[in-house]
């Protein structure tokens, strides 16, 4: 995470006009990325650049260019100066004191329902606290949200944010959709199909003659239908596989925001109920947060499922 205090030295703070100093206490707009004293932030009650959130407006600093901005952390060396503003409103530490907390979620959001404050949902949160915090203030006025995320890494984004309980639910479904793939009338048809591919191709890359080309490609069409019209089951799983796989993902894309805000309002009320007022902040930030780990054992356990099943069906 790079040192907002080495960032924005020689930048002017909007609402006082003053050139912000090395040991000023800076915080960021996480809409735009603009940087305020935490004083003025708080007395202005929002970003001095609010007006221009709608025409998509992002900040950018004047005394260094953007490439030379981009080696200041090394493992966001391909982000903007935009991206890298809102990694900053992330906390980093685990001694999380209120003082230090960025104002922006308490004094733009206050309370996302009855005693889900927006700030204990985002230092929980924590990665991308600025768009899941958005995210969930919609969903409490009762709109559709999306995660593209979950959809596109659907089961991997359940673990990845800690939501293991409803992960392994998607897990299972993921796995026996997955599955369907091992029995031995789609092997049979996806065998079949990938030797159709492959003389397609050849005669693609061989030097017949337009009327060759197309006469030899009429045969193995004909042969493809005819293998699929014998093997319908298979053709009946594969499709229906397909099916399952987009409907699982548009289903997950539509209700992961929800699933994830249930379970950060179920843990808040833990993590409240099993803390004193003065660590109550620092148990949200360590039990919240992702995990990698999970992921990756998740990845690991899938791949040893298939290596089994595929064993297990090509010894029939």
């Amino acid at each position: 995470m790079a040192d907002n205090k080495f960032r924005f030295t020689n930048e002017k703070c909007p609402v006082c006009n003053n050139t912000f100093k090395h040991d000023d206490d800076i915080v960021v707009c996480p809409e735009c990325g603009t940087p305020h004293h935490r004083e003025c932030y708080i007395e202005n009650k929002s970003c001095a650049n609010h007006h221009k959130h709608s025409e998509d407006y992002r900040w950018e600093p004047t005394f260094v260019s953007l490439e030379e901005a981009e080696t200041v952390n090394s493992q966001s060396k391909e982000k903007s100066i935009y991206q890298q503003a809102i990694d900053m409103t992330e906390l980093s530490y685990p001694n999380i004191q209120s003082d230090k907390i960025n104002p922006f979620f308490r004094e733009y959001y206050g309370d996302l329902e009855e005693e889900v404050p927006a700030e204990d949902v985002a230092i929980f949160v924590r990665q991308d606290s600025h768009r899941y915090v958005s995210n969930f203030h919609s969903i409490a006025n009762g709109k559709l949200t999306w995660n593209w995320a979950a959809f596109f890494f659907t089961p991997y984004w359940f673990f990845y944010r800690k939501l293991h309980k409803i992960g392994a639910v998607i897990f299972a479904i993921f796995l026996l959709i997955t599955s369907i793939s091992f029995l031995p009338p789609v092997v049979q048809l996806n065998t079949a199909l990938a030797s159709f591919e492959t003389e397609i191709q050849e005669i693609t890359d061989s030097d017949k003659t337009e009327e060759e080309y197309q006469a030899a490609l009429l045969e193995i069409t004909s042969e493809m239908s005819e293998t699929i019209q014998k093997n319908r089951t298979g053709a009946i799983l594969v499709m229906s596989q397909s099916v399952a796989s987009v409907v699982l993902s548009i289903l997950v894309g539509l209700n992961a925001n929800k699933w994830y805000y249930k379970h950060i309002k179920s843990q808040l009320k833990t993590i409240k109920t099993e803390s004193t007022s003065e660590n109550y902040k620092n148990n949200l930030f360590l039990k919240g947060g992702v995990s990698y780990g999970s992921a990756f054992l998740v990845v690991l356990l899938e791949k040893a499922i298939f290596m089994a099943l595929e064993m297990l069906f090509s010894a029939f």
